[in-house]
């Protein structure tokens, strides 16, 4: 059953937000929002406070705040209370309403609600479905133990698939893969479909560093060769189709998420910089006035600079 709790939650995980962090945001106390979230509105003194913390909440999410309000209402079995019509006093005509009009007028009403409801599944189902990787929380981790669980949920009604493998699902849409991993940099790449559907699908991308315990992290020192600029390294990113993406650099991650096709980012790194793209065929990257390859694994391009004092200009692998 569709509830206005299951959706402000699906969507406030979907968006990446903590709740501490909406509460503090839009004033609302944390613990109302997990009451909400949790359809216990037991403990709430009047219905009018539920539905104006309800719609701060949709808002700030990006919903529909008064279709949330309208789902709340129905929830609870609260009906709103029409006005009361003003009485229109004419002279020259009366307004007859007949029995027919009323038929007229409910079958138009009837066919434009069933219009509406078809639009919005239409539209609800050429939307990529949600999928949210839950541990890691960063999409590039570094660990110092050859195994490593990875979690993950996902949108009701969808498959999910890890590197062109199908996963198994949990009856709460949610998953779990346990990995091994080899030394150095270990990326797995989740997709969603919805079931039956051809359409957009979801992508999330999970790159895990495994470390050695006590070994230092080793600095790229070969690679596709030497970039030119000095501690300015000139940086042009775009994109001639849609793909995901992330940009690291100085410690400052730029971008990350789906891009689409046109997509520009110029900007000057001056100690390190690291790009990762979930489809290097349509991704070009320049640094300098030089377009550098990238480096591919699993479907998945890389691109890992630094500067180096010894030599004092950049190296990249």
């Amino acid at each position: 059953m569709l509830t206005v709790g299951n959706l402000l939650k699906k969507a406030r995980e979907h968006s990446g937000k903590h709740i501490e962090e909406i509460a503090q945001t839009i004033r609302i106390k944390q613990d109302y929002l997990h009451k909400i979230e949790q359809n216990d509105f037991s403990s709430f003194n009047s219905s009018t406070f539920v539905k104006g913390f309800i719609r701060s909440y949709a808002s700030f999410l990006g919903l529909d705040a008064e279709n949330i309000v309208a789902l709340f209402r129905r929830q609870i079995g609260e009906e709103d209370v029409p006005l009361k019509a003003k009485r229109v006093i004419t002279k020259q005509q009366s307004i007859v309403i007949s029995p027919t009009s009323i038929i007229s007028i409910a079958i138009i009403v009837f066919f434009v609600g069933v219009f509406g409801f078809l639009l919005s599944q239409f539209y609800k189902l050429q939307q990529p479905p949600l999928l949210k990787i839950a541990q890691p929380i960063s999409p590039i981790t570094t660990v110092d133990s050859t195994s490593f669980e990875i979690k993950g949920i996902v949108e009701e009604n969808s498959l999910v698939s890890v590197n062109g493998s199908q996963i198994q699902l949990r009856d709460d849409n949610t998953f779990s893969l346990l990995v091994e991993l080899k030394e150095g940099d270990n990326t797995y790449t989740f997709d969603a479909w919805k079931k039956n559907i051809e359409g957009k699908h979801a992508t999330q991308v999970v790159t895990l560093v495994y470390q050695l315990r006590g070994k230092p992290t080793a600095t790229p020192t070969s690679g596709t060769g030497t970039a030119t600029g000095g501690k300015d390294l000139s940086v042009l990113l775009e994109l001639s189709g849609e793909a995901w993406i992330q940009v690291v650099a100085d410690s400052t991650q730029k971008t990350v998420g789906i891009k689409s096709k046109g997509y520009k980012l110029d900007f000057v790194a001056k100690q390190m910089l690291e790009v990762t793209t979930g489809k290097p065929a349509v991704s070009t990257i320049k640094l300098g006035d030089r377009q550098f390859p990238w480096k591919i694994k699993n479907g998945v391009g890389s691109l890992i600079c630094f500067y180096k004092e010894d030599i004092a200009d950049w190296k990249c692998d």
